[in-house]
This record gives structure tokens, C-alpha cells and sequence, in this order.
């Protein structure tokens, strides 16, 4: 029964880029391989059109100043190997491997080879080197290359969390085209930045609708705000759901950026939820959700909008193993008449956006 709904959602959606994307999301919940997920979604024309790398320093900035320089991704394992394919992807050649297991010297992946310390070290001077394990070995690998085998700082590369994070598109605002007067709505607004790039997208709007439950955000909201110059907004310190309750919530929450509502009580805070349906009173032409799990609830709390206005959607379907197809049942069920599809943003299995018009 469960094939049979998921066949009928994939029916659903408009062009093979997104059957394609709702495939790899399938194979990803039957099998939770992160690798082959990406190896299954790099053909997509909406993936590595960019080649940005990371979030604090761009692996482009850091590799612009080492210009002409070789790649050698030290961590011949796993993460090593995501790291090859996110380079390549991204149109980057790596050099060489190098690993702390001499076992794996001499050896090739994917036709790269693995040199010796030794090798390495002859090397040094004209080579930038990317550290790539997790957690401990990360940080194990940092302190080779620099204390033991004197690497310079300046040579090393250590991915923010662990692996590569390639990016690409204008999340939420790459699929429609704007309409003047447009009403948007944005759930999960973090620190108001999306917002900020809503008004470049549509300058002619008439009305933001900011919704962010984590009261840490309130002061960055309000001045990105400022320093776009946007007046026309209404700033809800609350989280969207089915309905207006109270809710335990995690600040501390460090998948990436962002809190989330607790489904064990283990938040440290209490903070109020509201329905969209209650919140808002007016023709909205455009809801972007990124709620980290509360989605469905918030599509939910929003029936009267989606029914009565039928607003462009762009919703966030990777938090929950099975977003990908519960959630366009749910917006089919609240108006029949959407059409859909679905683009994804990372080289990571975060960031899969559902389209709906």
C-alpha cells in the first residue's frame, strides 16, 4: 500500500529532475547510504552549477589564495572518498590521497593514488591538503600534518563539518518567477536572511510574514531587517504549527543552524506555537517552510490559506525520513489542484525543497 502512494506522489511531479531527486530520496530511506544518495543526485542539472564550498571560509577562497597548487585529501576512508566526489563534482581534480594507514600506500580509489608520508613530504611545498575524517580523526589528522609532518596552516583545509558541503541554486527562489504584490510567508525564518533575499528577488512585495521560534534569533531578524532597508514585516517570535500551544523547543539544536520542537521533552525552553490560519489575514501568495520537522503540522495550520489562495509553496521534505512523500499527500490534500516538483541545494542529503503551484 505504501509503494502504491509513493508511486502515486512521483506520478505527480512535473519533470524527471524531480523523479529523479524522489528516487534517490527512496533509495536513501530503504538503505541510509549517504554516499550513494549523492552519487544519485550530482546528474542533476540543478546540482554543481556552483562550485561553493562550506560556510565559514569557501573552500574557492581558501583554494584562490593556494593558487596552482595540487589537492591531496589526507583520510583515505569514507569521508576521504565523499570528499573525491563533491571535488570532482564541483570541477576540481584531485592529486593524490594520503593516509596514516601505511597499509593503504601504494593503492588506488577511484583511480587516485595513495602516497606514503614520505611522498608527502617531498610534496608539501606545492600541495594544499584537506582533512578528511570525522571528530576525532579530523582532528588527529590537523595535528599531523601541521606538528609532525610541518604543513603549513595555511595549506589545510578542514571542511567545516567533517565533509564537503557543496551548494548550488537560489534555495526557495530558483523555481517561480515573481508577481508584484507578492505576500510571503517565512516559516522557520533563522536570522531573517531568506527574507533578505526574498525582497532582491520580488522588490515590488507588499508584506513579509517572519515566523522563527528560537528567541536567540530575534536581534539578528531585526537587523537584517534594518540593513536591508525593510520596513513592510511582521516579526511572530514563534514557532508554526497546527495550532497556537506551548511546546518544549532545543536551542541548542546543531544540525546546521537552527532549533527544532522536542519530541522527547528534552528542550530547554517553552515556547509558543501558532497556526499560520491564525496568524495571518490576508491573501498570501507565497509560503516558504523550513521548520525542521514541524512542516506537516504547520501545513496543517495553514489549511485555510492553502484552500482559500492556493499560495506558491516552497517546503523543506528531508527532516523526516519520509517527508519526501508524506508531505505532498498532505499538500494534495489540502488542494487537490497543485502541481509539483522537487530540486535539491547540497551535495549532502539536507536541503530538498518541494515545490508546489
Amino acid at each position: 500500500m505504501i509503494f502504491d502512494e509513493m508511486n502515486d506522489i512521483r506520478s505527480r511531479l512535473c519533470d524527471e529532475e524531480s523523479k529523479k531527486i524522489f528516487d534517490a530520496r527512496l533509495q536513501l530511506a530503504v538503505d541510509n547510504d549517504y554516499n550513494a544518495f549523492f552519487h544519485n543526485i550530482k546528474g542533476n542539472k540543478c546540482f554543481c552549477q556552483s562550485s561553493e564550498l562550506e560556510t565559514s571560509e569557501t573552500f574557492e577562497d581558501f583554494f584562490r589564495k593556494n593558487k596552482n597548487k595540487k589537492i591531496i585529501i589526507y583520510g583515505a576512508g569514507y569521508v576521504g572518498r565523499m570528499n573525491q566526489d563533491i571535488l570532482e563534482a564541483c570541477g576540481y581534480a584531485v592529486f593524490a590521497y594520503g593516509d596514516s594507514n601505511s597499509q593503504s600506500w601504494g593503492n588506488e580509489i577511484h583511480g587516485i593514488p595513495v602516497l606514503s608520508d614520505m611522498e608527502i613530504a617531498k610534496l608539501k611545498n606545492e600541495a594544499v591538503f584537506i582533512v578528511s575524517g570525522r571528530e576525532a580523526s579530523a582532528i588527529g589528522i590537523y595535528r599531523k600534518l601541521l606538528y609532525l609532518m610541518h604543513i603549513d596552516l595555511e595549506q589545510i583545509y578542514v571542511p567545516r563539518f567533517g565533509v564537503l558541503l557543496a551548494v548550488c541554486g537560489q534555495q526557495y527562489f530558483d523555481f517561480f518567477d515573481p508577481v508584484p504584490g507578492e505576500v510571503f510567508v517565512d516559516a522557520g525564518a533563522y536570522n531573517g536572511q531568506t527574507s533578505v533575499e526574498f525582497t532582491k528577488w520580488c522588490p515590488d512585495y507588499k508584506n513579509i510574514y517572519l515566523f522563527e521560534a528560537d528567541r536567540k534569533e530575534k536581534i539578528a531578524i531585526e537587523e537584517s531587517m534594518k540593513n536591508a532597508g525593510i520596513t513592510k514585516y511582521h516579526l511572530f517570535m514563534k514557532g508554526v504549527s497546527d495550532h497556537s500551544k506551548s511546546s518544549v523547543f532545543c536551542e541548542d539544536y546543531t544540525n546546521m543552524s537552527g532549533g527544532r520542537v522536542s519530541a522527547d521533552g528534552s528542550g530547554r525552553v517553552t515556547v509558543p506555537l501558532i497556526s499560520l490560519d491564525e496568524a495571518i489575514n490576508e491573501k498570501v501568495t507565497f509560503i516558504k517552510m523550513d521548520i525542521e520537522g514541524e512542516e506537516r503540522n504547520a501545513l496543517w495550520g495553514g489549511e485555510k490559506l492553502i484552500k482559500t489562495y492556493k499560495p506558491r509553496l516552497a517546503v523543506c521534505v528531508y527532516h523526516k525520513t519520509d517527508d519526501f512523500f508524506k508531505i505532498p499527500e498532505l499538500i494534495l490534500k489540502l488542494n487537490n489542484e497543485y502541481k509539483m516538483a522537487m530540486r535539491h541545494y547540497s551535495s549532502s542529503d539536507n536541503e530538498t525543497v518541494l515545490y508546489a503551484w
